[in-house]
């Protein structure tokens, strides 16, 4: 049985799960209702876990105040003394618990050093039986340096406890800058609950070696390679975006051995350059751009991509993104980088993917069409697609897109 229990009312879905990602990433079992067994009675089953869990996290908002379900959920965590409480809405909690002490986590987003988090945390390890100090700190992620088979410097970062996850490189990364970031944050907590996460920043931009010739599929793969070995990992599961998914795909087909499982988001098989004519000039159009643009005063080229990747971000983001991506690779890189993806083509590979997959995809994607997502779930056997109610190429924290995402993966992820 799960360590935690979590109880809330329904609107407040999406802080569940972002809770039970932050327990999770400090090694606790977290259950809640979401992860109901279909052939069980669900009374049975919640009032099951309810009893046998250590600690009771009790989320209050407007609604679960109301709820007589969260209310009597609370009662036996009270009679039981394994209750800990939270409140995400300014509301005044019900008869008896507004006589017990209770975490303020309504401005709180996911961050391990909020002071309302680090009460919740200390709690709920006090209840489990483990030493509490240090557990609400921030998680901090270990950079290290490899060389690829034809001598690159490749960085990459470990974050996390648990069985190992390789993300592949997208679009533009930088170790340091995208884990606490507010456009990658919330996406990588989520894929890695309870896991071991290993990026890396590809040649040509981030932390690894920028003055590199071969920006290529191959020179990616050995990249990913290089990093697999550097960090021991022997088999394991794989997450990958975008043109990230070209790189998963040929690794997984070089070394069915090592890929366990294959996840991908809004990936590709093949580049622009064998898209549409219309889509073919648009992205001839933006390299030259990047080329002449990226390194300018002026960021209204910039800001343009970064609304094709995240057109429903907020302000904030965009800005964040279009600072991040100037720090991140130069102009001629990043026109490079841009034309190698246009090249890429993996599909004669699909059909010697032998790892189960998972191809989630937006639906309503402004740079990748959900029809790539679709043939390349069509072209590797057995591979399940799902489609993703969004409109954004990187999913983001405020959309239920996201939760979904998260929910998908974990469930996927537990079957290796």
């Amino acid at each position: 049985m799960a360590d935690v229990f979590i109880s809330y009312a329904r609107a407040s879905e999406s802080m569940a799960q972002t809770i039970g990602d932050a327990l999770r990433s400090l090694g606790f079992g977290v259950w809640r209702d979401d992860e109901l067994a279909p052939h069980r009675d669900y009374t049975d089953e919640i009032e099951e876990r309810l009893r046998a869990a250590k600690a009771v996290l009790v989320v209050w908002s407007a609604e679960a105040v109301r709820s007589q379900w969260v209310r009597a959920e609370a009662n036996v965590a009270r009679e039981a003394g394994t209750l800990v409480q939270l409140r995400v809405d300014d509301v005044a909690l019900p008869l008896p618990f507004n006589q017990i002490q209770c975490a303020d986590l309504s401005r709180w987003s996911g961050e391990h050093n909020h002071a309302g988090w680090r009460k919740v945390a200390e709690s709920v390890a006090l209840l489990v039986g483990r030493e509490p100090a240090a557990l609400a700190t921030p998680v901090e992620q270990e950079i290290q340096f490899c060389r690829a088979a034809d001598g690159v410097r490749i960085a990459y970062a470990k974050v996390g406890n648990g069985p190992p996850l390789l993300k592949t490189a997208n679009w533009l990364n930088h170790l340091e800058f995208d884990w606490d970031g507010p456009v990658w944050r919330d996406l990588f907590r989520r894929i890695s609950a309870g896991r071991t996460l290993v990026r890396y920043d590809e040649r040509g931009n981030g932390l690894s070696d920028r003055d590199v010739e071969a920006l290529t599929l191959e020179g990616y793969v050995r990249d990913m390679e290089a990093v697999a070995d550097a960090a021991g990992l022997e088999r394991f599961p794989v997450f990958a975006i975008s043109q990230g998914g070209c790189v998963a795909i040929e690794y997984a087909a070089r070394h069915p051995e090592r890929v366990s499982r294959l996840v991908l988001l809004n990936a590709f098989a093949h580049g622009w350059r064998s898209w549409s004519s219309g889509l073919v000039a648009a992205a001839e159009a933006i390299k030259v751009l990047m080329a002449q643009a990226w390194g300018t005063e002026s960021p209204a080229f910039r800001q343009m991509f970064t609304t094709l990747m995240i057109p429903g971000g907020s302000p904030q983001q965009w800005d964040w993104f279009d600072r991040m991506q100037r720090a991140t690779t130069s102009p001629r890189n990043a026109a490079r980088m841009f034309e190698s993806f246009g090249q890429m083509d993996v599909r004669h590979r699909l059909a010697e993917v032998r790892a189960p997959t998972l191809v989630l995809h937006s639906r309503d994607d402004q740079l990748v069409s959900s029809i790539h997502g679709q043939e390349i779930a069509a072209g590797i056997a057995g591979a399940r697609f799902v489609g993703l109610a969004s409109n954004n190429h990187i999913l983001l924290d405020d959309e239920p897109a996201l939760v979904r995402l998260g929910n998908e993966v974990r469930a996927f992820l537990a079957q290796d």
